[in-house]
């Protein structure tokens, strides 16, 4: 209802906008010449570059009404009525609102593969601050508390695949490695939000609290240092934001040692949260793939569900290559890993009758793959023989709109 009604403003605006424009060009025109105003019987169409510019800008539907609209003045000013001139105009418009919408449809697809591209690169410094967080914590306090961040990392994936509550674990996370004492949890729900976990003490959400209200207004990370005057009951608030930049979660620090209130710490438990919520949006984005694949792993089901939407919204072609193997080849299956893109990803699956090594290639057509294999082979060639290379099997996929038949293709079909 909401998108109606901007649409139905947006339309009037641009009528306006169109008719300001009209008049003005037939004011300036009636001042040069009282009996062209429009100015159709200069050497030089000056109507047809106001027609052109107004559907460049507006697109076909702005150009209509301009020329439409000049309908009246074309009748009132000019005995006959210059039937050749309006069609000849009537098609220069058609033409460029043509123009427009090609060009503007590969503005948006850039934008897109723009924006994935993007967001991929955003989930590899996340993993890779992650990493670095797991090897800090194993210099320092490996002797004296081993804590695997990884192992924990992967029971928390493997609590959201199994649809089990993750943020208990998560708690246990932020308290092993960050040494948070009292926190919680809340979850935007409506117009307010709702605890889902928390650490320590009872922690209930004060909506008036400054420190909550400086994090809600401003979207960031907020501390109790950055307070002046105010008192908080809390050492500082993290956000999670959706895509439309609102606030779809906070974790809440009441407690925490003084030694490690502080920006690294505090950043260290933000990228935990963050990967957390990202995990449970991966989850429930790929929700019915899941019920039908429950073996193939969400991070895989997320990326093709994403490439199919582009198909369909955008066309922007993907591909998948599938290697069948009788044996489970742990070895070419990390040769894969290490000669892929960062886009790409690559996934392990078994059949009732083989193994599948799956490649998932963003943005690439079916005539890419071909380069990709080619580049493949060398590297087969080299460190496993030009033998093993003639004894692989693989075909090649075009992903199409729908992940289901991508999927029920790869691994049926096999």
């Amino acid at each position: 209802m909401k998108k109606v009604l901007f649409q139905d403003i947006a339309l009037k605006f641009i009528l306006f906008e169109i008719l300001v424009f009209l008049v003005s060009y037939l004011i300036v025109g009636f001042s040069v010449s009282p009996e062209d105003p429009l100015l159709i019987k200069q050497p030089f169409s000056y109507f047809m570059v106001f027609l052109v510019t107004v559907t460049l800008f507006y697109g076909l539907t702005g150009g209509m009404i301009a020329i439409f609209s000049a309908v009246p003045a074309l009748i009132y000013f000019y005995k006959p009525f210059p039937m050749d001139f309006f069609l000849w105009h009537l098609l220069v418009t058609l033409i460029s609102g043509e123009f427009h919408y090609y060009w503007n449809r590969k503005i948006a697809l850039s934008d897109e593969e723009r924006r994935y591209i993007q967001e991929k690169f955003e989930d590899i410094k996340k993993d890779l601050f992650l990493l670095k967080i797991s090897h800090d914590q194993m210099e320092r306090s490996y002797l004296i508390k081993p804590v695997s961040v990884r192992r924990v990392l992967k029971d928390i994936r493997e609590l959201i695949g199994k649809n089990e509550d993750p943020y208990g674990k998560f708690m246990e996370l932020v308290s092993q490695v960050c040494f948070v004492e009292s926190g919680a949890i809340f979850l935007a729900k409506g117009k307010g939000y709702i605890k889902v976990s928390d650490l320590g003490d009872d922690i209930r959400l004060d909506m008036n609290d400054p420190l909550v209200i400086s994090c809600i207004e401003k979207g960031e990370i907020s501390y109790v240092s950055q307070l002046y005057s105010e008192q908080s009951k809390y050492l500082a608030v993290i956000p999670i934001q959706d895509r439309d930049e609102e606030i779809k979660a906070l974790f809440v620090i009441k407690s925490i040692p003084f030694l490690y209130l502080n920006s690294d710490n505090i950043s260290c438990i933000s990228i935990f949260f963050f990967w957390l919520m990202k995990e449970m949006d991966a989850r429930d984005y790929v929700h019915n793939l899941k019920e039908e694949f429950s073996d193939i792993d969400i991070a895989f089901l997320k990326e093709l569900k994403k490439l199919c939407e582009l198909k369909e919204n955008y066309g922007i072609e993907s591909s998948l290559i599938v290697f069948m193997m009788d044996d489970e080849d742990r070895a070419f299956y990390m040769f894969l890993q290490e000669k892929i893109r960062s886009l790409d990803t690559v996934m392990l699956y078994k059949t009732k009758k083989q193994y599948l090594i799956i490649l998932l290639l963003p943005i690439t057509s079916l005539v890419s793959c071909r380069g990709f294999i080619e580049r493949i082979k060398r590297g087969v060639i080299a460190n496993f023989g030009s033998s093993y290379w003639e004894g692989l099997r693989y075909k090649f996929y075009e992903v199409k709109k729908d992940p289901l038949e991508n999927l029920k293709k790869l691994t049926i079909n096999a």
